[in-house]
């Protein structure tokens, strides 16, 4: 008798489970992004992220095989499994001028998902006077909603912020804040942390002393 072929739990789940529609960001688009662990199915356009972004720019280019066959009557799915869902979304709303439906502001949490982003894809230019506007406008004072600001600053190379808020550390309460929780949010990885460090080490030895306490727990 032939053995019966069987498929595990977690890929019958995956089998079963609905495809949902994507969030239209660009009705004309020709490329649907995946991203993130939910999978979640953004439509939008290829030639606006390469306008705005060069690792998209690189991505949609004719050396690669997302760059192929592009069609916004069968737009390409492209799977970005390691991002964060509401951050992306952000950003693709802002670069294909959709303010409409982004919550102005967003909070401290996303916003630093927002920047981290932006760094890694190459947006901080096309984001820059909105992701500062939020910055500047903040008037949170809470340690930790502070701290996420702070690293969405240097994410975003916004200097004057940075400096600002770095110098107000004395009586931030830095230390409250614990090692694993910053890093569980913030996925600064150690070479990113020493760089934030160093640039820190001239304004404020307070909150330098909190980092480097963050940088030998992360080691």
């Amino acid at each position: 008798m032939a053995n019966k072929l069987t498929c595990s739990p977690v890929l019958e789940r995956e089998a079963l489970a609905p495809v949902l529609e994507p969030i239209t960001v660009a009705p004309s688009g020709d490329v649907i992004m995946v991203v993130g662990k939910e999978k979640r199915r953004m439509r939008v356009h290829s030639v606006i992220l390469s306008a705005a972004s060069p690792v998209f720019k690189v991505m949609f280019g004719p050396n690669f095989s997302e760059g192929n066959h592009l069609s916004t009557v069968d737009p390409k799915e492209i799977p970005l499994p390691k991002d964060n869902e509401d951050a992306l979304q952000t950003i693709f709303y802002i670069v294909h001028f959709r303010p409409d439906a982004i919550n102005d502001p967003p909070s401290p949490d996303l916003l630093l998902q927002v920047a981290i982003a932006a760094n890694k894809y190459g947006f901080v230019n096309a984001l820059k006077h909105p992701l500062q506007a939020w910055i500047n406008d903040s008037a949170i004072q809470e340690p930790e909603k502070l701290w996420k600001l702070v690293m969405a600053s240097f994410w975003i190379q916004k200097e004057d912020y940075f400096k600002s808020t770095t110098k107000k550390t004395p009586g931030m309460g830095w230390g409250a804040i614990p090692p694993s929780r910053v890093y569980m949010d913030d996925q600064m990885p150690p070479d990113a942390a020493s760089r934030f460090f160093g640039k820190a080490l001239s304004y404020s030895g307070t909150l330098c002393i909190h980092l480097q306490r963050l940088i030998l727990f992360k080691q």
